[in-house]
């Protein structure tokens, strides 16, 4: 008589059924790894393919624009590296500014482009261990007073970093400007900036004036300069702001003291044209607002630091009087202030 058990566990599989399964998974996990290995292979070896097109890319479209533009004498560079996504890096930039001052940059990353055919709608700028060598300017500019100045406050060459971008909106007609900026022991600065009256019109007769050169046969030379002023005349302010901080600076001029600084005791820091409050409430901004102004530019001037100016402006302004190029809408600092309704704080 036999003997049965039942004690529910799976029947085991048999050693050659165990050396078929790890036949199986080991082959499937190979080839696995296999084709990862050859995916990350072909992945990488597309993107050195792309990333050597696009350096040669970046490297064409910038020197066509340097020699299209007459700028090869004025802007040199020497490494280009490109990106498959769009954007360039130049290495050890020299920017020609005078006989012997040379502006160095030891990066310079243009992103964000957006172009029709040779006209750039847009586009983004950022320098990095930027030199302004001031010394070499002060000497190729010996009338230029705020040059001499900043030398004699031991400000021989600026370093910093700088970054600009601007867009051209066509549906609406508007540029927008942002720029910003460092230098090391001297102080800050950021703008931003919107003109309206942008078309297509504009634009052309913009992007001539920038081909245009003193070569050109003098009729023509004229039609362009007297269509780029027609289209200057119909920009409108649509929006600005500007921050600035100079407290290093400030510290400075309050330091050394340097020739040109008044010797009656009077501030160092940097001057702006007189405002008063009549010149604001004349122009259309409210007495109390108006007082509330100039104390905030003269503290700024007294003491140094931060200073925003933001404009307030519920519709556009002409930037030229009935469209004429010699009347400015805004010919005097209060009177841009009060035009725009500008809140000034300090």
């Amino acid at each position: 008589m036999s003997e049965t058990t039942d004690s529910g566990a799976a029947p085991q599989a048999g050693a050659g059924e165990q050396e078929a399964g790890n036949a199986v998974g080991g082959g499937t996990g190979k080839r696995l790894t296999v084709g990862v290995i050859a995916l990350v292979g072909l992945a990488g070896s597309g993107w050195l393919f792309a990333k050597n097109q696009a350096n040669i890319t970046a490297k064409d479209r910038i020197d066509g624009f340097l020699i299209r533009h007459d700028l090869r004498r004025t802007v040199a560079y020497g490494d280009v590296s490109g990106s498959p996504f769009g954007f360039a890096t130049l290495s050890d930039v020299r920017i020609t500014m005078s006989p012997s001052a040379v502006a160095k940059a030891g990066s310079l990353t243009v992103s964000e482009i957006d172009m029709d055919g040779d006209m750039i709608l847009g586009l983004r700028l950022t320098a990095q261990s930027v030199e302004v060598p001031l010394l070499k300017l002060a000497q190729d500019n010996p009338r230029d007073n705020s040059l001499h100045h900043a030398i004699g406050l031991g400000y021989t060459t600026l370093n910093g970093s700088i970054d600009i971008s601007f867009r051209i909106d066509d549906e609406k007609g508007v540029l927008s400007l942002d720029t910003s900026g460092d230098a090391d022991e001297a102080g800050s600065w950021k703008l931003r900036l919107k003109l309206g009256g942008f078309d297509g019109g504009t634009l052309n007769s913009l992007y001539e004036i920038t081909k245009s050169t003193g070569g050109e046969v003098v009729q023509k030379f004229l039609e362009i300069a007297i269509k780029g002023a027609e289209a200057i005349t119909k920009l409108t302010l649509v929006e600005a702001s500007l921050s600035l901080e100079n407290s290093d600076y400030f510290q400075r001029s309050n330091d050394i003291p340097i020739a040109d600084i008044p010797p009656d005791g009077g501030s160092a820091a940097p001057r702006v044209a007189a405002i008063n409050d009549t010149e604001l409430v004349r122009g259309g901004m409210n007495p109390s607002e108006a007082r509330e102004a100039v104390m905030s530019i003269d503290e700024w001037v007294k003491e140094g630091g931060a200073l925003q100016i933001e404009s307030n402006l519920t519709q556009p302004v002409p930037l030229f009087k009935q469209g004429n190029l010699f009347s400015p809408t805004f010919d005097s600092i209060g009177k841009y202030l009060a035009a725009t309704k500008s809140k000034i704080t300090h």
